[in-house]
């Protein structure tokens, strides 16, 4: 079975360079929990909400370069248990 019918376009954006608070508010107002990270156009990475607010750091001047967790990027007609597989190996 393809994960075609699984996948969702419905994510926040966030450029590599955006501070937390930037983050936290979006998140907030679109009520996401998660957000994708680019850099120049070029995928980097996911960003949790739950990991961001686990740390002590002042989101006002903190970027979210060090939240950003590697992800592996798939096609859209993969299997899906070899994306589960891939998803466990990754800890995601």
């Amino acid at each position: 079975m393809e994960i075609t019918p699984l996948i969702s376009e419905d994510f926040l954006v966030l450029q590599d360079d955006a501070t937390l608070s930037e983050l936290i508010g979006k998140m907030k107002q679109y009520e996401k929990h998660s957000a994708l990270v680019f850099r120049k156009g070029k995928y980097v990475g996911i960003v949790e909400k739950k990991k961001m607010m686990r740390s002590r750091v002042d989101a006002t001047e903190a970027k979210i370069n060090s939240f950003i967790q590697k992800t592996p990027v798939i096609s859209e007609h993969e299997d899906i248990i070899s994306v589960a597989y891939l998803m466990y190996q990754s800890n995601l």
